[in-house]
């Protein structure tokens, strides 16, 4: 944990996370808190994206194709297939979340607009 929360990246995301259920929940009292809170998860999620985005670009940096060359063609399948599943889904959480920020940003100016 100390190791995780080292890095201010994920205090930030952390305390937007915290933030933004913390006014969701008190939003179902007050419904005048319901485009802030809307816009805090956006900022949330848009976060969560963005470290996604920079894990990826950190792992894809450091590859392992050095050590590939000594297994056998079968592992060398087995791993590339399992880094380009790993590569996959990371693509689809970043898009998906910044799909979702983007939408509750946008619902939220829609609040505050009618």
């Amino acid at each position: 944990m100390r190791r995780f929360f080292s890095d201010k990246k994920n205090i930030v995301m952390v305390s937007l996370i915290g933030a933004a259920v913390l006014s969701l929940l008190i939003s179902s009292f007050v419904s005048v808190l319901t485009p802030v809170s809307c816009i805090l998860a956006g900022v949330a999620c848009l976060d969560v994206a963005y470290v996604l985005f920079l894990r990826y670009a950190k792992i894809r940096k450091s590859r392992v194709d050095e050590f590939m060359q000594e297994e056998s063609s079968l592992k060398r399948k087995t791993t590339r297939f399992i880094q380009s599943e790993g590569k996959m889904n990371n693509v689809l959480l970043i898009v998906l979340f910044a799909v979702m920020g983007v939408i509750l940003l946008y619902y939220a100016l829609r609040l505050f607009v009618s």
